[in-house]
């Protein structure tokens, strides 16, 4: 992706790895009973691994998971937040499973501070 316009934008559907995109879900996931709790199963087994982390996860409606997936990221936006004086800082780990983490590495360093992390996952862990 080229960031020399300066009007880039990164649809965060262009982001997630292929298994999780809603096109691509499973719909016979076992205890899927909507597509909702299909992406939800389907990310919780990728993010966590080898952690368990439905202790920590409170199930969304089906509305706010496509405002989630249909998000994009605009440069303009983040650009007026950096000259309003607002400090962006974004986590990656060099392993994930859910995004493309150098797509965001790429995308997000004229903007913030990157920390990208090596042999961790969506998680850091």
């Amino acid at each position: 992706m080229s960031l020399t316009s300066s009007a880039a934008i990164l649809p965060w559907r262009d982001l997630v790895t292929e298994p999780l995109k809603p096109l691509n879900m499973p719909l016979h996931v076992k205890n899927a009973s909507t597509p909702c709790n299909c992406f939800h199963l389907l990310f919780l087994g990728t993010v966590s691994s080898p952690n368990d982390l439905s202790p920590f996860f409170i199930q969304g409606t089906y509305e706010e998971l496509e405002t989630l997936l249909n998000y994009t990221w605009e440069s303009t936006k983040l650009e007026h937040l950096c000259k309003r004086g607002t400090r962006i800082e974004v986590y990656l780990g060099e392993n994930d499973a859910i995004i493309h983490a150098l797509t965001c590495k790429d995308f997000f360093v004229p903007f913030a501070t990157v920390y990208y992390f090596k042999h961790v996952g969506h998680c850091l862990c």
